[in-house]
């Protein structure tokens, strides 16, 4: 995982626009706010085992939102489909 504070901030962007957009709620959208924010304080300070699993359950509560049927696949794509790129950088080169 090569993960930079850019990556964490344009997550943190996606899930605000989803806010802004009226696709989550008010406490889902802090849960993945949250989420994002401890990334981006585990790796400010240095710790990417953290900075990973705060990414993973971001990723994990968002798609548990779209099989409770709360949000659909298509309106979290973006989110989950950075999610996976910052989780598995390798992939994206052989696509």
């Amino acid at each position: 995982m090569h993960t930079g504070t850019a990556e964490i901030s344009r997550l943190s962007l996606l899930v605000q626009r989803m806010l802004d957009a009226d696709l989550l709620l008010e406490e889902q959208g802090a849960a993945l706010l949250a989420e994002s924010d401890a990334a981006r304080r585990s790796l400010e300070a240095g710790d990417t085992t953290a900075t990973r699993r705060h990414i993973e359950r971001l990723a994990q509560f968002t798609e548990a939102l779209v099989e409770a049927n709360a949000l659909a696949r298509e309106d979290v794509q973006p989110v989950l489909g950075f999610t996976d790129c910052i989780l598995n950088p390798e992939a994206g080169a052989d696509a």
